[in-house]
């Protein structure tokens, strides 16, 4: 009989096909080891929803840029019944008004706009400057990516002001460094080509390459700014010769003004600089929820969270992470976030640098920060993002609040959250407003438990085995609860340290993305676009795009994250080129009739149980488990219905884009994988495999149920004499690749979000439990482990620590120096919701990770 592959929840109706037409679906890898140019084009692709310049000439999904009137413009800033400006000086248009055939010298134009410019501020709240020449030291900016001109606040000048700046006589009155962290408002300044349309005739985004070019960068900046601050919404202006434009950009797109000519009009641009001067910082976008520190020196907060750090255990891997957090010379934040249970009640954390975020100007814009809690004194995991505004989405704190009262292994805990309120109202976007086809986004702020290890920082391939391992059992407990994650990534699984026993466990995180059972099915897409990380979703879902998700997928998932890791840091014998080829076969996205299908060849390796890379130790335990998990995902594809797929595909001509330590180890405690799997009976074999699994001759379905990939697991890791605790290499291989040939290579690796970090105490279940290691919910212990968490007995040690109070009462590390927190990452995210992005942390992920959303 054949058995039909059609799930319950897919997708197939005539008005979902046509809104994907509509609508077409970007998936792009953001990262800049391709190079800056690179990079910013797939960013201004993300706001254009083309997948190729050349395709704004064809007919437009709705774009993120909208042109919108002038008048009525900088209403938010109070303007509305504000008297103009009794008079205005002449902007000299000298070295702006060049024709064809005229010398062109952009630089030449700043000393006149910021004398504009500055005349209008009135030097009272804001004042212009050019940064063009001088990188700011503040972030990771290269030296090549700066804005030609900034605004900044005029009293915190101290903080954004460098006296030893080095300065020619005829730029001095104008001149400043660049500084993303504080700058309020951008300019970018072009003479030869333009980034939008000059007349009313021309078109609002041309197609030139040099106007994608420019756009790009506007987007880079953008990204910049709301990255390294913490923005509602952020100004910025465009000038190209004697036109200009005022843009405001949120997570939902940008409105862009209309032409202002500043020859015949320029009373326009003047105006809105004039009522900058009057703007409050809410009406300048800032974040009032978040208050900076001026002067931390003379701050109690910060030398309490000095005491913190310093009380925090030397051998805890963690503490480097929470060091990292608060280190260097970037401002420091009190954050305010909800309490989950009265809205109306806030809690305070301190913040300073970014563990993990995405990069897009639009979309979630997922920050995570190492915080702490001014209230316990203690290290939690606090993660910013935009929601987006619908009733059709279950929220992420929605599902902690769920999951919470089940105590399941490998799940975080929920400290408070819920979404912002500033003047009593909650935080939202804008640009939706004349982007219809967009859902407005609402900012919210969620804090966790526990703080984490990036999941790329394991020690072995013992240690990343035992995260999955657990990350693994927690999805099939959170499934047989009817809610899906959709999103299993390198970045949304970390390494977990008991903060009491130092024993090592992985948590899955990141639950924004997830469905219930029941909503799988129910109707179209809110967003048309693919859910989870391009690179690791299951070759089924990126061929046929008309199929809804399945459990399958998200467990295939876990196999790409095994497989990457190995490409990434152990020794096999592809060259750079060829783990090039590799990941741009996995990173590759056609655009047929709007939706983004991926790699044949993907499907194909799935099909024919080939991996992406064999490892040079053959019979080592995780080579022979990466053959179990392919020749397990291979007897799944078999029993596929080849014919029953393709009414999921779509048959149209395509178009492509061009994309540790040295401990010893001690025996390992047995047991403690049981005690994790009690509840499974005599399902579990707990006999080590020691060959690969052979496809049966009549294939199931292997990939429906968690079974056969936690049986393969869990007995290659009880087989603890094959594994090699030293097989992880110190490099990691992918920053080898040349991206941009004949380039000199700085930089490698992939600056994607890290992995959401967790680190702290797991309330105790209500009832008496078992835990890892032999203790009991009351907290006595009985087999409690004493080496340091490198130990491969200290991995199998209790994921929980010893239970005591609430979570309220037991906080995650106390200041006697017990426990110590980690770093985190969230996933990777382009245009619409990507969490893909970088990381400012210790550690970078795989290069060219995008998310998709649906």
């Amino acid at each position: 009989m054949t058995t039909t592959t059609t799930p319950t929840n897919t997708l197939t109706s005539n008005d979902v096909v046509q809104k994907h037409k509509d609508t077409p679906i970007t998936a792009k890898p953001l990262n800049r080891d391709q190079g800056d140019p690179h990079y910013r084009m797939r960013l201004e692709g993300g706001m254009t929803q083309k997948k190729d310049p050349k395709d704004l000439a064809s007919a437009a999904p709705p774009t993120r840029f909208v042109e919108v009137a002038v008048e009525g413009f900088t209403d938010v800033l109070g303007a509305k019944g504000r008297p103009s400006p009794s008079s205005r000086p002449t902007l000299d248009l000298t070295h702006l008004d060049v024709g064809n055939g005229a010398p062109k010298n952009e630089r030449m134009t700043y000393a006149a706009l910021s004398a504009y410019i500055n005349h209008a501020l009135g030097h009272e709240n804001l004042v212009c400057k050019d940064v063009s020449t001088w990188p700011a030291l503040d972030t990771t900016t290269s030296g090549s990516r700066r804005v030609d001109l900034s605004c900044f606040l005029i009293r915190l000048e101290e903080m954004w002001k460098d006296p030893e700046l080095e300065v020619s006589a005829d730029r001095e009155e104008h001149a400043a460094r660049n500084c993303v962290v504080h700058s309020v408002i951008d300019g970018e300044v072009k003479v030869d080509e333009p980034g939008f349309g000059c007349t009313e005739t021309d078109p609002f985004l041309p197609s030139t390459a040099a106007a994608v070019k420019t756009r790009g960068q506007m987007c880079d900046y953008a990204t910049e700014v709301q990255l390294h601050q913490h923005r509602l919404f952020f100004y910025s202006f465009y000038v190209y010769r004697h036109t200009a434009r005022l843009l405001l950009w949120d997570r939902v797109g940008a409105m862009v003004t209309k032409i202002i000519d500043l020859k015949t009009e320029p009373e326009k641009f003047y105006d809105f600089f004039y009522h900058l001067r009057y703007a409050r910082d809410a009406q300048l976008g800032f974040d009032t929820t978040a208050t900076m520190l001026k002067d931390p020196t003379k701050d109690r907060d910060v030398a309490a969270l000095t005491t913190a750090i310093n009380a925090l255990p030397s051998e805890r891997r963690t503490k480097s992470y929470v060091e990292k957090a608060f280190e260097g010379k970037k401002p420091y934040y009190r954050l305010q976030v909800p309490d989950k249970s009265d809205p109306e009640k806030t809690h305070t954390f301190l913040v300073r640098n970014l563990s993990t975020n995405s990069v897009s100007p639009t979309g979630r814009a997922t920050k995570g920060f190492i915080a702490f809690d001014l209230e316990t004194k203690q290290f939690r995991f606090l993660k910013d993002s935009w929601r987006p505004d619908s009733s059709s989405y279950h929220t992420e704190i929605e599902i902690y609040n769920v999951l919470q009262p089940h105590s399941i292994p490998g799940v975080a805990t929920l400290l408070c959250g819920g979404d912002l309120k500033q003047d009593g109202q909650v935080q939202k976007t804008r640009t939706q407003e004349v982007a219809t086809a967009y859902l407005a986004r609402i900012h919210t702020r969620l804090v966790l438990n526990e703080v984490g290890i990036p999941l790329q920082d394991y020690q072995d391939s013992n240690e990343l085995c035992t995260a999955i391992l657990y990350a693994l059992r927690a999805h099939e407990l959170v499934w047989n609860l009817e809610i899906l994650h959709r999103d299993i990534s390198d970045g949304n699984i970390v390494i977990f340290e008991n903060p009491v026993t130092g024993a090592i466990s992985g948590l899955l995180i990141d639950w924004d993305l997830c469905k219930y059972k029941k909503d799988l099915g129910n109707g179209k897409p809110i967003q048309t676009d693919r859910s989870g990380t391009w690179r690791f979703l299951s070759a089924t879902l990126l061929n046929y795009p008309m199929k809804g998700n399945e459990v399958a997928d998200d467990i295939e998932s876990f196999y790409h994250v095994l497989m990457l890791f190995a490409m990434r840091y152990h020794k096999h014998k592809k060259s750079p080129d060829e783990l090039k080829g590799t990941l741009l076969m996995l990173d590759t996205c056609t655009n047929i009739n709007g939706f983004s299908v991926g790699s044949s060849d993907k499907l194909e390796f799935m099909r024919d149980g080939t991996m992406f890379c064999k490892l040079d130790d053959s019979n080592g335990a995780f080579a022979v488990l990466l053959r179990s998990l392919a020749d397990i995902c291979k007897e799944h594809y078999a029993a596929l219905d080849k014919d029953d797929l393709t009414k999921y595909s779509l048959k149209t001509t395509p178009q492509t884009l061009s994309n540790t330590s040295d401990a010893p180890r001690l025996a390992r405690d047995l047991t403690a994988f049981k005690d994790l799997f009690e509840d499974e009976g005599d399902d579990l074999e707990f006999e080590p495999k020691s060959q690969p699994v052979i496809a049966a001759a009549a294939p199931n379905r292997t990939l429906d149920t968690h079974t056969a990939f936690r049986k393969a697991l869990l007995g290659a890791l009880l087989a603890q004499e094959k594994w090699d605790f030293q097989d992880k290499l110190p490099n990691d291989q992918f920053k080898a690749i040349d991206w941009i040939p004949g380039k000199t290579k700085t930089t490698g690796g992939t600056k994607r979000s890290q992995a959401m970090s967790l680190l702290g105490a797991r309330p105790s279940a209500a009832k008496k439990r078992k835990t890892f290691a032999g203790q009991s919910a009351s907290g006595d212990a009985q087999t409690a482990p004493t080496t340091r968490s490198k130990t491969a007995a200290a991995r199998m040690a209790a994921a929980q620590p010893v239970a005591g109070p609430s979570t309220a009462e037991a906080p995650v590390a106390s200041t006697s120096g017990s426990q110590r927190s980690g770093s985190t990452g969230g996933g990777s995210t382009r245009g619409r919701g990507s969490k893909g992005g970088r990381s400012t942390g210790s550690a970078s992920s795989a290069s060219g990770k995008r998310k998709s959303r649906r």
